[in-house]
């Protein structure tokens, strides 16, 4: 039966081994033992392709054989049943794992096989292809001011958060107001594709008090805050005002850019090294108590007492 004798290696002793050529008709059968891996096949199968093992069991080459006929080849045989698969069908599924396509390139390529060894080379361009990076935007949401604070210590780029916070429904809203929010959301999406390999984005969907703000941080503390919303007085009612202040968003972002890259290392810090925290938020702080003060920014028009 054509097919694999013994999926075990064996010990061959130390039998005779003496030079042949094997010749014979397509339909004969031969005894392969390659490396102590004992294979049974035809010639038919060896000689299928222009290849080492067709030079072989040609004629045109000879082969060692050991006194019970088995045909010796020195090469590991763990792996030869892919060989003859090959030869048999033309084509072998290759499996996921890089080590083993790796070993069938190399058998492949000592016995001349180049249709084996294109195919392995299709596999690995094909997996290189599946595997390469896919450039996407991962924005966080958030719900708690923990989470904020574990997100700004495990980057040391500039972060812009944005809060969305649409339930809260102390007062109705003004006409503009849904737009507004809309509008914000929008330009945040829009800086979030174009910046998020510079800045990290967050969302705050927590139920603060604020309706929409934007918060700009750098080395892991806010720099910036816009404030979107206010409090109008109707006739009859209070009404919650939002706003798309788009210029001061724009400026504020940009600024928060200057924080990219500039991270200070302060010296024989507690939290220094420390593979959670990426900014030493100890040593910063005299530095921006000094140097950075935080710009809030309400928006109110001098027609909001009235709409």
């Amino acid at each position: 039966m054509d097919g694999n004798c013994q999926d075990k290696p064996v010990e061959t002793g130390g039998s005779e081994v003496k030079p042949a050529k094997i010749v014979g008709s397509a339909s004969r059968y031969v005894k392969l033992n390659v490396g102590g891996w004992l294979y049974y096949t035809t010639i038919g199968t060896l000689t299928k392709e222009d290849s080492m093992l067709r030079a072989m069991f040609s004629g045109r080459m000879d082969v060692l054989t050991d006194q019970d006929g088995w045909v010796l080849i020195d090469r590991c045989g763990k792996n030869f049943d892919v060989i003859l698969n090959y030869l048999r069908d033309g084509s072998v599924a290759l499996p996921a794992c890089n080590a083993f396509v790796e070993q069938i390139m190399a058998e492949a390529t000592y016995y001349c096989l180049q249709g084996l060894v294109r195919l392995c080379q299709n596999w690995f361009e094909s997996c290189q292809w599946s595997e390469e990076e896919v450039k996407t935007c991962r924005v966080p949401i958030i719900c708690a001011a923990s989470e904020e604070k574990i997100l700004l210590q495990s980057t040391s780029r500039p972060a812009i958060k944005l809060l969305l916070n649409r339930h809260n429904n102390k007062y109705s809203y003004t006409p503009t107001s849904d737009d507004n929010l809309l509008k914000n959301l929008e330009l945040f999406d829009k800086l979030a594709l174009r910046f998020n390999e510079r800045v990290l984005f967050i969302k705050d969907v927590s139920a603060a008090n604020e309706v929409c703000s934007w918060t700009f941080f750098g080395y892991g503390q806010k720099v910036a805050e816009v404030c979107c919303t206010s409090i109008v007085y109707a006739p009859d009612r209070k009404q919650t005002k939002v706003e798309f202040p788009e210029a001061r968003i724009y400026e504020e972002a940009m600024n928060a850019l200057l924080y990219e890259n500039v991270t200070p290392t302060p010296a024989r810090c507690a939290d220094a090294g420390s593979p959670s925290v990426a900014v030493c938020q100890h040593c910063l702080s005299n530095v921006f108590n000094d140097e950075v003060k935080t710009r809030q920014v309400h928006w109110k028009t001098p027609t909001d007492d009235v709409e």
